[in-house]
């Protein structure tokens, strides 16, 4: 709280050669105001605490001056009263420095002096004394008006207050630890107020934002207390003090709100929000006297011209000191802020005080800024955008009035280096400013970019959502339109399945159930005709017997005409065995017509079939006579086309891709020769090169089954298998006219048991697998060559070996070539 208290220290007014025991304000008719101080110098000193200086000393005590206070006459003068150890109460004129009265009547020391105004207007001069008396006196007449007695010790403080209903109310302090409300016109006593645990040093009073009176006592306990003179109870205890509280006092702020100021012997003087009962400032600065004596000894408070509250505060370091207040302080760094806020506004929008102002801050001189009081920020603006040539700076000096070589070349030199600084400042606002407003469009085109970013976000999340719902929507009509065709397919089914028993063969629970689904008749009444029905029991059987003989029927129901009701059931039965014959006729024409669909559709199917295989052919047609001129760049599609048409062999142009495939897959691949054997001779000798793409797809077919083995790649073997062996078969056939038919029929048998091993291996193989059956290995009888061929358990798995080809472990058809006797194959 002490922190900063030099700063609301405003001036240290010194003259008395003695303890300032007393202070007291006064404002003059002119408005100025003035401090009084009495001291144990025997002076009373009037004070201008704005210039600082000493007015006046009044002298005429011959003893110490404990206390001064001030009143206004009806006339408007001011008067001081001051109270002293020479036991006399003076009255006093400031502004002549003459005294007025000496009041006597005490029979000691004077410690306290205040006064009040009457309803009627009339002053009273309030004294308290060591002779334990308040007395009540008139300035003008010079007389004692009342004597009010009560204390048991010296009073040491008075003070007076008016309550809300205009009466006046004097409050004393006493060292007999009391503080006591009088009545001063019926000179009684209203109130005693007990609570300090010591003597009593000074008492005050203020008036709440509500209107409530309250009075204010310190005392030597260290404390400041609040009362309520009306309930007589005590509201608060303000400690903090460290030594006895020798004054209090009390102002108003402007908004209203009521301080309580008190000085202590510990140098301090403090100042409280008595409502909230909390600490605002703590004012250090008095001193202690050569002696080791401090102790702050009167405070009191006063309004400047401004509107701004000071307090004024009496020591024994022999002085009287002026403090700000904690909201003048604020008031104050609130408008400096202003002030600092509009400094760094551009020059052209200073206010004329704030360019006087800062010309004193850079220049130094006051009476050189005070020329300035005419000048608005944007002539001094002009005076530092101006041309050189032009002279700016002079013609401001010559608005300005500043006559004489001299004081010219002092104030160019003073203010030059100003207007170059405030020039400068000028310049680099500009280019903030221009910074800052480029930044500012380009945060708002980020800003539009980004909201248009958002808006598009926006709305196509919105769209998105829209498509959800709609396929949501979408998705749940296809559920229930399938959900629909579903229930009328099943429907359909189950009709189909019911429909296609003749009537005949129905049994008596599915003629019932018919009969529960009739819709001609209302559900109660088909209900009952299956009740007949299962009774009965009437199967299709008895329908078919009965023709049109109703009766029949009616009497195996037991219904007839004569019973009762036997006239409607026997046309409930009539109806029944109508819708019967209806249902059958729409079940026949349903499956006539689901059959000629199913027709159009598998006809249909074919139509499509042969025209993507045209248009198949026609682009292997392409890509054979493409593949002429280099049949390696192209092998890639023919082999894509080739397994879109894999159930197409004998077409020449499929004939002749194959062969291309397998002629460029050899370049690659050593594997895909055709290998030593028969068939190889048999293709050489006769020139069938056609045959060695035949074996290629063969070949791969094998290696696709042994990877894959699923069905497909299966039934693709055996195709492959049979087609070559009809090729090989149909060529051999075809040269059996030559004149090596013997060698050309053994190499056929060879080539037809070849074909016949491998493809019974295939079904060895999956049946082994299975588990179903194990390999069987058969001898063949030697042929006419003299060579036999065996087949060998093929393994769980097929490789990747070709058929005929080298012998690979995993592989599901091995070529055996003949070998020695003795040696294991």
């Amino acid at each position: 709280m002490g922190g900063g208290a030099s700063k609301q220290r405003v001036a240290t007014l010194k003259g008395h050669t003695n303890d300032v025991y007393a202070v007291a304000s006064y404002t003059t008719q002119a408005g100025a105001v003035r401090v009084v101080s009495g001291s144990c110098d025997k002076t009373v000193r009037i004070w201008d605490p704005d210039a600082q200086r000493l007015l006046a000393t009044l002298q005429g005590h011959t003893n110490w001056v404990y206390a001064v206070a001030s009143y206004t006459t009806r006339a408007g003068a001011v008067r001081v009263v001051s109270g002293s150890e020479d036991e006399t109460v003076k009255i006093w004129d400031p502004e002549t420095q003459r005294l007025l009265a000496t009041l006597q009547g005490h029979s000691n020391s004077v410690f306290a002096v205040a006064s009040y105004t009457t309803q009627a207007g009339a002053v009273r001069v309030v004294s308290g004394s060591r002779d334990k008396t308040v007395r009540i006196w008139d300035p003008d007449a010079q007389r004692l008006l009342a004597t009010l007695q009560g204390h048991s010790n010296s009073v040491s403080a008075v003070a007076s207050y008016t309550t809300q209903a205009g009466a006046v109310r004097v409050v004393s302090g006493s060292c007999d630890k009391t503080v006591r409300i009088w009545d001063p016109d019926a000179q009684r006593l209203l109130a005693t107020l007990q609570g300090h645990t010591n003597w009593v040093y000074a008492v005050a009073s203020y008036t709440t934002q509500a209107g409530a009176v309250r009075v204010v006592s310190g005392s030597s306990d260290r404390t400041v207390r609040i009362w309520n003179p009306d309930t007589r109870r005590l509201l608060a205890t303000l400690q903090g003090h460290t030594d006895f509280v020798n004054a209090v006092a009390s102002y108003t702020t402007r908004a209203g709100a009521a301080r309580v100021v008190s000085g202590s012997e510990d140098n301090t003087i403090k100042i409280w929000d008595p409502d909230t009962q909390r600490l605002l400032a703590t004012l250090k600065g008095h001193t202690e006297d050569v002696k080791g004596a401090k102790g702050v000894h009167a405070v009191a408070s006063y309004a400047t011209q401004a509107g701004a509250v000071r307090v004024v505060s009496g020591s024994r370091d022999k002085t009287v000191k002026v403090w700000r207040t904690p909201e003048e302080k604020e008031a104050l760094a609130a408008e400096a802020r202003r002030h600092e806020a509009e400094a760094r506004k551009p020059t052209r929008e200073w206010s004329r005080q704030c360019v006087v102002r800062e010309v004193q801050k850079a220049t130094h001189d006051a009476a050189l800024a005070a020329r300035f009081a005419n000048v608005d920020g944007a002539r001094l603006h002009a005076a530092t955008a101006g041309d050189e040539d032009d002279d700016p700076l002079g013609a401001l000096l010559d608005e300005i009035e500043l006559g004489g070589l001299a004081p010219r070349k002092a104030a160019r030199a003073a203010l030059e280096p100003f207007l170059a600084k405030l020039r400068a400042r000028d310049e680099a606002a500009a280019r903030e400013r221009q910074r800052a407003a480029e930044a500012k469009r380009e945060a708002e085109e980020r800003a539009k970019r980004e909201a248009a970013r958002r808006r598009k976000a926006e709305a196509d999340a919105a769209e998105r959502k829209r498509k959800e719902e709609a396929d949501a929507a979408d998705r749940a009509h296809r559920a229930r339109a399938d959900a629909e065709a579903a229930k009328r397919a099943a429907a359909e089914r189950h009709l189909l399945a019911r429909k296609t028993i003749p009537v005949a063969k129905w049994d008596a629970a599915q003629l019932a159930a018919e009969c529960r689904e009739f819709s001609f008749l209302a559900a109660a009444e088909a209900a009952a005709v299956a009740r007949l029905v299962e009774a009965a029991p009437l199967t299709g059987a008895d329908l078919a017997s009965y023709g049109k003989n109703v009766r029949g029927a009616l009497r195996d129901c037991g219904v007839s005409e004569s019973t009762t009701g036997g006239a409607d059931k026997l046309a409930m039965l009539d109806d029944a065995l109508r819708e019967l014959l209806k249902l059958k006729s729409r079940h026949e024409e349903l499956r006539a017509t689901r059959a000629e669909k199913e027709r159009e559709a598998e006809t249909e199917k074919a139509a499509r079939m042969r025209a993507k295989r045209e248009r198949r052919l026609a682009s292997l047609r392409k890509a054979v006579a493409d593949s002429e001129a280099d049949p390696d760049a192209l092998v890639a599609d023919l082999d894509a086309l080739l397994d879109d048409l894999d159930g197409t062999r004998d077409d020449e142009t499929v004939r002749r891709a194959r062969r291309l495939v397998a002629d460029a897959e050899k370049k690659r691949k050593k594997s895909m020769q055709m290998p030593e054997g028969p068939l190889r001779s048999f293709v050489e000798f006769a020139g069938r090169d056609d045959l060695k793409g035949d074996y290629h797809f063969t070949n791969r077919a094998q290696r696709r089954h042994a990877s894959e083995r699923s069905n497909a790649a299966l039934a693709r073997l055996e195709a492959e298998c049979r087609y070559l062996q009809g090729r090989v078969d149909a060529t051999i056939k075809a040269e059996l006219t030559s004149d090596a038919a013997s060698r050309l029929r053994a190499v056929s048998d060879q080539a037809t048991d070849f074909f016949t091993e491998c493809y019974r291996s295939i079904y060895d193989a999956a049946l082994k697998a299975e588990g179903r059956g194990e390999s069987r290995v058969r001898r063949r009888r030697p042929e006419a060559h003299g060579r036999r061929v065996r087949r060998v358990p093929p393994a769980r798995r097929f490789g990747v070996g070709a058929v005929g080809g080298r012998a690979r472990r995993g592989s599901a058809v091995r070529h055996v070539r003949e070998k020695p006797r003795g040696r294991r194959g």
